[in-house]
């Protein structure tokens, strides 16, 4: 696995470089700041993503299936609950996130943020397709061949579109180069595992998460101070979160999360 992480170190932080050296600290600035956001949000959910890795791969190895999709499962809903609030949120008040983590002067930052947030669903469902099952199933050439797409693809666009369209290519090219990733682990998974799938669940949080746009549009609307709406849209996220995931879309783990804090506050 040393030279997929290498190869995977490529894709990742290419990027950075090649915008340092064909636009300058300014352009990198920007294209940092963007996804300084993406980053911290993200790292929460690698941790469980770990855990969960030696678990599946002792399963697999008893092979016990449904056992295995029942824990994929949970990855896949705790991911899609845990993403949705956090990119719809972090699009509709790119400005202000911006500004609470780079100050003034990095307005340039508010495109290329909008461009990688959803990254953290397509690298959520890498992580589950790459670490939670490739890699327990020891399908190592596989593994290696999506590094080799991810780097190729980095390097190409890097050239093609950084020098054109500077923090904002390099965002361009981040978010292609891990859709590539990603769907190529789908097509190796679905290889192995035929009866995966994830795409009719992600429909239905997309779908029932969406509304929370209209929510954010009337706060603004009739808000007139920023950070008053900003404030109000984060309170309103995590009410609305709620509703959604216990009552439309009934995201089990999230359910069973809530019931568990519950129980122990009662307990208190």
């Amino acid at each position: 696995m040393g030279s997929q992480a290498i190869l995977t170190s490529l894709y990742t932080t290419f990027n950075t470089v090649y915008l340092g050296m064909v636009c300058g600290d300014t352009q990198v600035g920007f294209y940092t700041t963007a996804t300084k956001i993406e980053n911290i949000i993200l790292a929460l959910y690698s941790s469980f993503t770990l855990v969960m890795m030696p678990r599946i791969s002792s399963l697999m190895q008893s092979e016990q299936q449904e056992d295995i999709k029942r824990l994929l499962q949970s990855s896949f809903n705790l991911l899609f609950a845990f993403v949705f609030p956090c990119i719809f949120f972090s699009e509709f008040y790119a400005n202000e996130l911006v500004y609470l983590v780079a100050g003034n002067g990095y307005e340039g930052a508010i495109l290329p943020m909008r461009i990688v947030m959803p990254l953290m669903l397509i690298v959520g469902l890498e992580q589950i397709l790459i670490v939670q099952i490739l890699m327990p199933s020891r399908s190592d050439k596989q593994v290696f061949i999506n590094s080799i797409i991810g780097a190729v693809c980095s390097i190409l666009l890097n050239v093609l579109l950084v020098s054109k369209l500077e923090s904002i290519g390099s965002s361009i090219v981040w978010f292609v180069s891990e859709l590539a990733v990603m769907t190529t682990a789908f097509y190796f998974v679905k290889q192995k595992y035929h009866d995966i799938t994830f795409f009719a669940n992600m429909a239905k949080h997309l779908f029932s998460f969406i509304p929370m746009l209209l929510i954010y549009y009337l706060i603004s609307k009739n808000i007139e101070q920023c950070w008053i709406g900003f404030s109000l849209g984060f309170i309103s996220t995590l009410v609305y979160s709620h509703f959604a995931l216990s009552y439309l879309v009934k995201n089990n783990i999230y359910i069973s999360v809530i019931k568990s804090l519950g129980g122990k506050f009662i307990r208190k």
